[in-house]
């Protein structure tokens, strides 16, 4: 967390920075031919020779990775997983794995036709929807007690982790051809 303090302070002083030099501004301070006279002197100090040229590329190539890693702050990468703490270490279970783990469990359910399981992230406790397409002919309120205490079962003896909430979504599936009006 060290890289984001870092970035925070950064961004704190350059947005104090700037609130300074617009007060300055409004107030008329310092005029503008002053803040023109040194932005010409910056601009000399890095033309005077190659040296101060490749020195003043080297300033511009720190502010943009500066400018990228807080960018990187600012967007952190979404996690995938799901992370738990064992006495030997730590375990980290993909998304993907949970969601094979949730079709398995429901593979020989025989009034479910198809199942989409999604998985989200509630601390380190693991949410899960699941699409359900069943038969027409399924009694809903025993298929679903049945369908999250499997899918319970399964992903915590497996993985450990503890599911915190199965919500269902379910559409009963019509064997019904369409019927074509004469």
């Amino acid at each position: 967390m060290f890289w984001g303090k870092l970035f925070a302070l950064i961004l704190a002083i350059i947005s104090l920075l700037v609130a300074f030099l617009m007060v300055v501004m409004i107030f008329n301070v310092i005029s503008l031919i002053t803040i023109q006279q040194w932005l010409l002197s910056f601009y000399l100090f890095f033309a005077q020779n190659i040296f101060f040229k490749i020195l003043g590329v080297l300033v511009a190539a720190l502010f943009v990775f500066l400018a990228c890693a807080l960018l990187r702050f600012l967007f952190p990468k979404i996690d995938n997983s799901i992370v738990y703490q064992t006495p030997e270490g730590e375990i980290k279970i993909s998304f993907d794995s949970l969601k094979a783990l949730t079709k398995e469990a429901l593979r020989n359910v025989e009034e479910i036709v198809s199942v989409d399981p999604e998985i989200a992230k509630a601390g380190n406790e693991a949410q899960i929807y699941l699409h359900l397409q069943v038969k027409p002919d399924t009694s809903v309120p025993d298929l679903s007690s049945m369908v999250q205490n499997k899918v319970r079962d399964k992903i915590e003896r497996q993985t450990g982790i503890v599911v915190k909430n199965i919500k269902l979504f379910v559409d009963l599936k019509s064997q019904e051809k369409s019927v074509e009006n004469s």
